[in-house]
């Protein structure tokens, strides 16, 4: 029982997810914060580490800059967390507190609007997915080479001929 306990004192003190964790499950959310932030200075291609980190900063509560920025990959990369929404309000609010309207600021202001209209509207919802389907094929397909088919083109994307009678 005695190595077991050492096992796991070795993992939680060498294993900085698992010290991060601790400190999480022990509600010392700036500790915790702390050790997310220097893993992803380390390592920010670790997208798993973000929407941990956004919890934490929600946990905590943190608008801060460095916070906005972890919120914004969140979002960017549409990363699963439980609370998306409170994260699109918090950069909504942003972008609106500095009279932001570049294209990034659009972006998430329609993906928020897109948001609160599937919650609200059941038949929206399944009208907007497959919307999305046909601009993702349309988008796979521009981006294969091939120029997207329109209604009307005929084989291999050819305009159809009419024969007038």
């Amino acid at each position: 029982m005695a190595t077991f306990i050492r096992i796991l004192v070795g993992f939680v003190i060498f294993w900085p997810t698992a010290r991060a964790r601790w400190h999480f499950f022990r509600c010392n959310y700036t500790a915790a914060a702390e050790i997310y932030e220097k893993l992803l200075a380390r390592h920010p291609g670790r997208l798993k580490l973000y929407p941990t980190l956004a919890e934490i900063y929600l946990l905590l509560p943190r608008n801060d800059a460095q916070a906005l920025k972890v919120f914004k990959k969140v979002l960017q990369f549409n990363l699963d967390t439980p609370n998306r929404e409170e994260i699109e309000v918090i950069v909504v609010q942003s972008y609106l507190k500095e009279d932001n309207a570049d294209a990034e600021a659009v972006t998430v202001l329609e993906n928020a609007l897109r948001a609160e209209y599937r919650k609200n509207n059941p038949a929206l919802k399944r009208k907007m997915l497959s919307h999305d389907a046909s601009v993702r094929a349309l988008t796979a397909e521009a981006g294969r080479g091939a120029a997207p088919k329109r209604p009307g083109d005929g084989a291999n994307g050819a305009p159809k001929i009419l024969k007038l009678s």
